[in-house]
């Protein structure tokens, strides 16, 4: 109805003649061909958006596919070594060292079924009960350190039948063994992860650090990650993760990157407080640059910057 009434308007306004007149003469002006480039801009723009949006969705399942391929070809390697098929041919993993990789694992899942086959497989090959029926793993706190030259050697003797990712997982695994280590050494207990304070963090956050420290009744959360550089979108999520711990905690919990990478994203270089160390630094050195991103004083300065990529 309103389209009409608007016909009607105009047509009052002007005769049908005056306006038949003037189409003919806009269809064959300049105009009429800038109205037509303009409509085919707006129209290729949309086509273009879709198809963008398009890409992007697959690019994003290309990649938590590729993800998931990746978990379960660590998960099977890993079980495969709790439980070798070939024992004179395949390496078993010691148990201890099992566990934490398989805690390892339980951290890089995403979805619940992947947890569910971890679980079970730690339920039934790796925990060992006790006299009044609860389930222990040797003792041993859940953040104390795996000894790293057990590690060093298992990663020596499965060169040969690994995949390079699986290297990789492994290697990052001693870093991390080497970095708790250390800490170890210079008297540095990891708290419990009951700790109410860390506890009260990581339900909210749903967020599991690779250690929770107490340095001069400071709550310290330790993210270690070991590799050349650190993944530029990895970084932009813990930045973004320390933030929302130092707000939920008044500034009470603090986040620390301890890291052996030589490449640092340039953007979170002042978001994050980044501690790189490499075990050839020495244990003490680990503590004093830890302590000097908490605004601790201990005395000397070996942190060196990481270069900005």
């Amino acid at each position: 109805m309103c389209g009409l009434y608007a016909i009607h308007l105009l047509l009052l306004w002007k005769p049908l003649e005056r306006w038949v007149t003037f189409g003919e003469a806009f269809a064959t002006s300049p105009a009429m061909a800038g109205l037509a480039a303009v409509t085919a801009a707006i129209i290729g723009a949309r086509a273009l958006g879709r198809q963008l949006e398009h890409a992007k969705a697959e690019a994003l399942n290309a990649r938590r596919k590729d993800a998931e391929a990746s978990w379960w070809e660590k998960f099977e390697w890993v079980t495969d070594r709790i439980l070798p098929k070939d024992k004179e041919k395949q390496e078993k993993l010691e148990t201890s060292l099992a566990l934490r990789l398989s805690t390892s694992l339980l951290e890089m899942s995403t979805a619940e079924f992947q947890r569910e086959a971890v679980n079970g497989v730690i339920k039934h090959y790796l925990e060992k009960p006790k006299e009044q029926g609860i389930f222990s793993t040797g003792g041993d706190t859940a953040d104390s350190a795996t000894d790293p030259a057990a590690v060093r050697a298992f990663l020596a003797a499965a060169q040969g039948s690994s995949s390079q990712a699986n290297r990789v997982f492994l290697s990052g695994f001693l870093y991390e063994s080497e970095v708790k280590a250390a800490l170890e050494a210079q008297s540095i207990q990891p708290l419990s992860r009951y700790d109410p304070i860390a506890a009260a963090v990581m339900t909210e956050l749903k967020y599991e650090p690779d250690a929770v420290l107490d340095i001069e009744d400071r709550r310290v959360m330790l993210d270690i990650k070991g590799g050349e550089r650190l993944p530029r979108m990895w970084a932009r999520s813990i930045a973004g993760l320390s933030n929302r711990i130092r707000a939920i905690t008044h500034g009470e919990v603090d986040l620390i990157v301890v890291t052996n990478a030589t490449r640092i994203p340039v953007e979170v270089k002042d978001a994050l407080r980044i501690v790189r160390w490499v075990p050839e630094d020495g244990h003490e050195a680990l503590e004093v640059r830890i302590r000097e991103k908490l605004g601790l004083d201990y005395g000397g300065d070996t942190n060196e910057p990481a270069p900005e990529v």
